[in-house]
């Protein structure tokens, strides 16, 4: 797990991480103030996706589990979405990185059942 750093208050960033085998995951994160949110674009090699919400969950990316070796969570402080443009940059809210292992872990700790 990594949790990622340099997520600012401004509106539009991108960022980018490296993951275990070597590959570059793009991010763009924006802040919509009329939706009260965090949205973003990712982009790994040949697969995309656009719009996603930040909400606080285990992996947020969990339904793509087969086509990509990563997940990510978001955790907050205080059981609190992130609502305002403040909340990564104030450390309300995390963004984590999870490689393949950990998504595992984290599916057997979510799916358990108990």
């Amino acid at each position: 797990m990594t949790t990622l750093s340099g997520i600012s208050a401004q509106p539009k960033q991108t960022l980018s991480f490296t993951l275990d085998d070597g590959s570059l995951v793009s991010m763009y994160l924006e802040y919509r103030p009329q939706q009260t949110g965090w949205f973003a674009n990712f982009q790994w090699q040949d697969w995309r996706v656009d719009g996603i919400r930040l909400t606080a969950s285990p992996n947020l990316l969990a339904q793509w589990q087969k086509r990509i070796p990563f997940g990510l969570a978001i955790l907050t402080q205080g059981n609190v979405e992130p609502l305002n443009s403040t909340d990564f940059s104030n450390g309300i809210c995390w963004v984590v990185v999870l490689n393949a292992a950990d998504v595992q872990t984290v599916n057997g700790i979510a799916f358990s059942g108990s």
